[in-house]
């Protein structure tokens, strides 16, 4: 049997798996506006940063054939398959966590020796080699035509050479960075397969990556509220969307369904947040923020069509051992937590404090794109004039004094008057309280006090004129905070009465001196005439 052998180059699209966790996407969990604060929001908020698209890559190189009546015409050339999944960092050095599968280990840890993989790449070559032979040579292959060359490729067809490459994209991105690679590579470090754990772990020469926490799988409840994170490809590919949203990373919002255990014995939890092609390897959340599984699979019926809203993820326990075994840690870094910070000033509408974290963030970890979207949106708000309400109380003690000789005590603090959803501790910044006293006939006068870092202050005050007064705190607030004024106080001033005027000036204890000498002098004269002797009686 003769066999000619023709090399060939493909310029047709290459093929692109998406990597499964079925059910169609029914709808995306919209963020809130500006400043909006529900539980859901701030889950999804503080993940996104996390979440990554995978994107891995095999470029192969064979001999392959068609299977004519006369006998076998082999062709060589060069192609490549792709695949595409979610991922999500598990720690600020550049660790990120996908599915083994995501990166073409389905029953295998290396992919070379991968037999599901090995048959991608047969059917993409040989549906390239008769659609290449069709246009070039006008043949018109049938369905039987086909099977027959897959199965005659399965048998002899050669993969002489295969490389895999795998990128990651980080959060948002434009255009077709997919096709063109312009993602970050990123080394496999281990890969466990879809008939094992799938799970796969991945490094990126990055530092202060943003990170998930990984929360006890074990703990985790039927009916719990769950959040799937990742790239769904009926976005990511969607005709009628613009590039510049297309890849960004969306969340659906379930429940747990249940618990189970895979063929592998492998733990699984069962839910209901919607996730398809595209989802695998991207993190389920419970409502803490923190990781309970790894999306990996969804449900198919007997006839292949996907179920919706009967889906699982490999526990996060699983996980968490996977990480231990390769030395792998969970933590997160500055990134995180600055990102935390302003998001909880963002909530509270301090937008001035919530810029600065935001801007950290990018310093620390340019790659952040929401921190980026969040300054910006600060910016827009600060530039509107808006800011976070306060409110003064202030208490004024005595409420009644003297007129020239007794002091008062003004004391008070300013607050945050506005939501603060997520507490976050912060010093109030030196600024002055003006503290104003009110005559009785209206004219006033004013004190500038300093406030504390705890927005305490205090003020004394001796009144100068008798009647009623009324003081009222002021501020003119700072960057976060527009000023306020606390309800007006009244002090009662009055003049001292005769007696303590007496008093004060010593005269009330003159008095008391004064009759004392009075009453010895009567009594001196009264015993100065008993003392008197009487005359003689007069002689006969």
């Amino acid at each position: 049997m003769s066999k000619c052998i023709r090399t060939i180059k493909f310029f047709g699209k290459r093929a692109t798996f998406l990597a499964c966790a079925a059910v169609l996407m029914s709808s995306l969990l919209p963020l809130k506006g500006s400043g909006a604060y529900s539980q859901a929001a701030y889950v999804t908020e503080q993940a996104l940063p996390a979440v990554v698209l995978v994107y891995s890559r095999i470029d192969y190189s064979g001999t392959f054939y068609i299977p004519w009546t006369w006998g076998p015409e082999a062709f060589t050339f060069t192609r490549y398959v792709s695949s595409m999944g979610s991922g999500f960092f598990v720690n600020p050095n550049g660790y990120l966590v996908t599915n083994g599968h995501v990166v073409f280990c389905f029953m295998s840890k290396n992919f070379k020796d991968d037999s599901i993989t090995k048959n991608y790449i047969i059917q993409d070559a040989v549906y390239a080699l008769l659609s290449w032979y069709q246009q070039q040579y006008g043949i018109t292959f049938s369905q039987t035509d086909v099977q027959i060359t897959l199965d005659y490729n399965t048998r002899y067809g050669q993969i002489e050479e295969s490389y895999r490459s795998t990128y990651v994209i980080l959060g948002e991105a434009q255009g077709d960075v997919i096709e063109a690679k312009r993602g970050i590579s990123a080394t496999v470090v281990n890969a466990d397969p879809f008939l094992g754990r799938d799970l796969a772990i991945l490094k990126v020469e990055l530092s202060n990556t943003p990170s998930l926490l990984i929360g006890d799988s074990d703990k985790v409840r039927t009916g719990d509220t769950v959040y799937a994170f990742g790239y769904p490809g009926v976005v990511a590919f969607h005709p009628q969307l613009s590039v510049n949203t297309l890849l960004a990373p969306s969340v659906t919002q379930g429940i747990v369904s249940g618990k189970r255990l895979t063929q592998q014995d492998i733990s699984a939890i069962q839910h209901s947040a919607s996730t398809t092609h595209g989802n695998s390897g991207g993190p389920l959340l419970d409502e803490n923020g923190k990781v309970i599984g790894v999306n990996n699979m969804g449900s198919i019926t007997e006839l292949g069509l996907e179920v919706a809203g009967f889906n699982f993820a490999v526990a996060s326990n699983v996980l968490r051992d996977f990480l231990r075994e390769n030395g792998v840690g969970n933590s997160v870094g500055d990134t995180t937590s600055h990102f935390q910070k302003g998001l909880a000033f963002y909530y509270a509408k301090m937008y001035a404090s919530a810029k600065k974290e935001f801007d950290i963030v990018t310093t620390l970890f340019p790659y952040q794109w929401r921190a980026t979207q969040l300054s910006q949106e600060c910016q827009a708000s600060i530039s509107n004039g808006e800011k976070a309400s306060s409110s003064i109380t202030a208490s004024v003690s005595p409420e009644s004094v003297k007129v020239k000789k007794e002091s008062i005590t003004v004391s008070g603090y300013i607050m945050h008057a506005s939501e603060m959803p997520i507490g976050v501790n912060f010093s109030w910044p030196t600024s002055q309280v003006t503290i104003q006293y009110t005559r009785p006939d209206g004219s006033t006068i004013n004190h500038a006090v300093l406030i504390s870092t705890e927005g305490a202050f205090t003020d004394t005050f001796v009144p100068d004129v008798a009647g009623q007064w009324s003081i009222k705190a002021s501020w003119q607030g700072d960057d976060d905070h527009a000023g306020a004024t606390s309800s007006v106080l009244t002090l009662t001033v009055t003049e001292p009465t005769v007696i303590e005027i007496m008093t004060e000036t010593g005269i009330i204890y003159l008095i008391p001196v004064a009759l004392v000498a009075v009453v010895a002098v009567i009594l001196m004269k009264r015993k100065s005439k008993a003392a008197t002797p009487l005359p003689p009686p007069p002689s006969g």
